[in-house]
């Protein structure tokens, strides 16, 4: 049985290595490889989103500690005028945890910073994108109505028949 859509012929062309009239698996092998680098880009953004989103949450966490920390700390210098070496090596120790929550919580929010900066030029390539696939649906350039994928020059349709390039699209108003 034949296939009966385009894209299954498409499919089948790629399958078997056979070009079909319109499409060289070259042109095939190098779309699939572009869907998966769409694909690659959108699991990096939403892995960056949940780290931020983890990172976030340890930091508030880790400040809630420290609060605590701290009032138990002033709780524990009102209640005992301990002047021994006890209670200096006790005081030495809780300055040596507090400096190390200190570094630690600046490294957080040195990582949560670059992540931020991260994810608002990732936002800002997502907008640009979603702003090139609004305009390629404006201009109708594939009259299947496959759906386009990002290639280094430009846009091709799913079905790798059709062919936009970036400076065809910027002319577009």
């Amino acid at each position: 049985m034949p296939p009966k859509t385009v894209e299954d012929q498409f499919i089948v062309a790629a399958a078997t290595g056979e070009a079909s009239g319109q499409l060289r698996v070259h042109i095939w092998a190098a779309l699939e490889r572009d869907k998966l680098h769409v694909a690659e880009k959108q699991r990096r953004y939403h892995q960056l989103i949940q780290c931020q989103a983890d990172l976030e949450k340890a930091s508030k966490e880790n400040g809630e500690f420290v609060e605590r920390g701290e009032v138990d700390r002033m709780e524990m210098d009102d209640g005992s005028e301990n002047t021994d070496d006890k209670g200096d090596e006790e005081r030495r120790r809780r300055e040596r945890e507090r400096v190390a929550r200190e570094v630690l919580r600046r490294k957080r929010e040195e990582m949560l910073a670059q992540l931020r900066r991260e994810k608002a030029e990732k936002e800002r390539e997502r907008q640009k994108e979603l702003q090139s696939q609004r305009k390629l649906r404006q201009m109708g350039v594939c009259p299947l109505g496959f759906h386009w994928i990002k290639q280094p020059s430009g846009h091709r349709c799913a079905g790798g028949s059709h062919i936009v390039s970036d400076s065809e699209l910027q002319s577009f108003s």
